[in-house]
């Protein structure tokens, strides 16, 4: 698949995004986890990596009440609205998200910074991940991200694309998916869920890792499914 060249935007991107205060999110995560509870309580759940549980929801499991989750989940398919022009960044968690966010930036928006100072690049002042950002922070912001109605979207996220709102499927949107070696996939992961576990939790055990990633209870997994799902669908 070509990239598309971001060259029609009426200005560099960094500028045409808004921006929302860290208290207008956590109020309307609030929101978006009460709407859904009901829902979460149906759902078949297991031992969590970071929370204490991890819940199954249309064949992959999620976990509950953070930026991404089951419910973020649910929340984008009955609200998320998406334009032809749209590039969706798909990735199992801890596979690259990072660098594959780094990579599109830069060659979406490469017309935009040929004469600039390299200095003063968005991927030098910024994260990746706010030049790129999840569908799943749409949901919290009180305006949308990208306020240029006529610009490229750029989103990332880990929703497998059976999962992905029918809006981004009914408009024809372009997909960039990157896997990785499920081995180093699992060693990131068991590193990440334990910096991140609630403390009121002992650490995961890797053999506890192995085990729960063997049969298919991670985030967003079972990562074959997520792989294979993708692939035969884009």
């Amino acid at each position: 698949m070509s990239i598309p060249i971001a060259s029609s935007l009426a200005s560099p991107l960094p500028s045409s995004i808004a921006k929302c205060s860290e208290e207008e999110e956590k109020a309307n995560m609030a929101i978006v986890f009460d709407r859904y509870k009901d829902r979460l309580a149906t759902l078949p759940k297991k031992k969590g990596w970071i929370s204490e549980n991890i819940y199954m929801y249309q064949g992959f499991w999620h976990h509950s009440g953070r930026r991404t989750s089951v419910e973020t989940v649910m929340a984008l398919q009955d609200t998320f609205i998406a334009r032809p022009t749209d590039i969706y960044l798909i990735t199992p968690p801890k596979s690259g998200t990072t660098w594959l966010k780094a990579l599109v930036f830069a060659l979406v928006n490469r017309n935009h910074y040929q004469n600039h100072n390299l200095s003063t690049h968005p991927l030098l002042i910024s994260n990746p991940h706010k030049c790129v950002p999840h569908i799943e922070s749409e949901l919290y912001r009180t305006t949308p991200t990208y306020v240029d109605p006529h610009s490229t979207r750029l989103f990332g996220t880990h929703i497998s694309y059976t999962s992905l709102p029918q809006s981004i499927l009914d408009n024809k949107c372009h997909f960039v998916y990157l896997f990785r070696n499920p081995k180093d996939v699992l060693v990131s992961l068991f590193h990440y869920g334990n910096k991140l576990r609630d403390q009121s939790r002992d650490q995961m055990t890797f053999e506890e890792a192995f085990d729960m990633f063997s049969k298919g209870i991670t985030p967003n997994g079972p990562y074959w499914d997520h792989v294979k799902g993708t692939i035969s669908s884009v």
